[in-house]
């Protein structure tokens, strides 16, 4: 059985924006557990994709199948490293 060990939540701003205090550009899911660390999903803005809102359901649902037997450890990292919107 595969386990779940960390997920890392990456909210991805604009590079000017380093205090990421304004709009995001995408969300990035990447989950760490027993298959080693890969990307599972991106999700895009609040404004077109609702982002934010889809992460969290992800995430919950991660939590809800995997986390039954053993704990889950959740980060939240704001990274201003994408290019802004034109």
């Amino acid at each position: 059985m595969r386990t779940v060990e960390r997920i890392e939540v990456i909210t991805h701003y604009p590079e000017d924006d380093k205090e990421c205090l304004g709009d995001y550009i995408d969300i990035e899911i990447v989950v760490t557990g027993s298959s080693g660390a890969q990307r599972y999903q991106r999700y895009g803005d609040h404004y077109h994709d609702n982002g934010s809102d889809k992460a969290e359901g992800f995430v919950d649902a991660l939590q809800l199948i995997y986390g039954e037997h053993s704990p889950i450890q959740v980060s939240h990292i704001d990274k201003a490293d994408r290019e802004g919107y034109e």
